[in-house]
């Protein structure tokens, strides 16, 4: 017999939606614990009766039950609820408490994200959590968060290059639609040989129009498009320090995305409306944005289990080309759902004008703007 939403009278374990479950009496161990982190910091609050001592205490940790199981829908609860409650927390002292989340939400362990030695050490892990309760989680903080080496046979030294590891990356993607390819290709290859007295090389050609293909199909968006705004944003494709990390500017990686998009990202797209009288002008307005971005909430999960913070994202992008790629993708599609979908005009305040659409190949539309889907390489 189960309790209202998803959480067994008897043993009050509340239900994931991959069928796993968690004893969120565990989190009764929390009781004593210092309050860090935005979400967590809220049942240290008035607004859940806490009592501003920076120290959990029952009532705080009851609240925390209660939304819990008030987040989920038909007995389960959304991995995604769980996901959005936890995201802001403070990493370094709740790492063990999100990592179990994560691992029981069968989330950690994704075959597209972690590479296979990294694996075998998160089901290692995996198998030790099952054995653990909370209180000994916490004290595996070093063996779950120390950053895991990466051995040389499965990382050439190339790839340890965000600048160059989309080459490999991407090697073996094969283009769905060969004509659009090869427009793309010479664009690249056109772009790219301005930059450099006439020559182009043709490895980092074929490499620049497989990862704008690949990545462009994922998101729905014509790959010509991308390749023009990298084309401006990077001045001819120059994967480089000044053009990635370029100091004193607030715009970040090969597509210049600024800080206040990948706030976007992040929001909680609810907050607008369920706290709104509670949010900074500056708050408001990126949970309000997000709809802009919604159609990427699936990768943008991902990321955040991979960034926790924004920052870590914002950061990230300044050294890997591919990923800086992806969230100008992002960034560009946030912009086509603000001007339902008509490109030239998306791409216009994208670039502030300095590149416009030209090409009759490019769609004058992409409308409504699509959901992104791993189509894989």
């Amino acid at each position: 017999m189960t309790g209202p939403s998803g959480v067994n009278n008897n043993s009050n374990h509340i239900v994931f939606s991959d069928g796993k479950s968690f004893d969120i009496n565990l989190l009764d161990q929390l009781i004593g614990q210092n309050v860090k982190g935005n979400i967590w910091a809220q049942y240290n609050s008035g607004q859940k009766g806490g009592n501003n001592n920076n120290i959990f205490d029952k009532a705080e940790i009851e609240a925390l039950k209660n939304d819990l199981i008030n987040s989920s829908k038909n007995g389960i609860i959304d991995s995604r609820i769980i996901g959005n409650l936890l995201s802001n927390n403070d990493f370094e002292t709740y790492s063990q408490v999100r990592n179990e989340f994560e691992i029981l939400m069968n989330e950690q362990n994704s075959e597209k994200e972690v590479l296979p030695f990294e694996k075998e050490r998160n089901d290692a892990i995996k198998a030790d959590v099952k054995k653990l309760n909370l209180s000994e989680i916490f004290r595996m903080k070093d063996k779950i968060s120390e950053p895991l080496p990466r051995p040389e046979k499965d990382e050439p030294a190339q790839l340890q290059d965000g600048k160059t590891a989309y080459l490999e990356t991407y090697k073996d993607y094969q283009p769905k639609d060969k004509q659009k390819y090869q427009i793309v290709k010479e664009y690249v290859r056109k772009n790219m040989a301005a930059q450099n007295s006439g020559y182009a090389d043709p490895a980092k050609v074929e490499g620049v129009t497989k990862m704008i293909s690949a990545l462009s199909d994922n998101y729905g968006v014509d790959p010509e498009i991308v390749a023009g705004i990298l084309n401006i944003e990077s001045g001819g494709y120059q994967f480089i320090d000044h053009v990635m990390v370029h100091e004193g500017s607030k715009y970040k990686g090969v597509m210049q995305v600024d800080f206040t998009t990948i706030e976007c990202l992040y929001a909680d797209p609810d907050a607008w409306k369920e706290n709104g009288q509670n949010l900074t002008k500056h708050e408001y307005a990126v949970s309000y944005d997000h709809k802009h971005y919604a159609a990427d909430d699936a990768r943008i999960n991902e990321l955040k289990m991979l960034y926790p913070e924004p920052e870590d994202l914002y950061k990230a992008i300044q050294s890997d080309v591919s990923l800086g790629v992806e969230v100008g993708i992002m960034a560009f599609k946030g912009k086509l759902s603000r001007v339902k979908g008509f490109t030239s005009r998306a791409v216009q305040q994208y670039c502030a004008g300095q590149y416009k659409v030209t090409s009759d190949t490019i769609p004058d539309r992409i409308w409504p703007v699509p959901e992104y889907r791993d189509t894989k390489v």
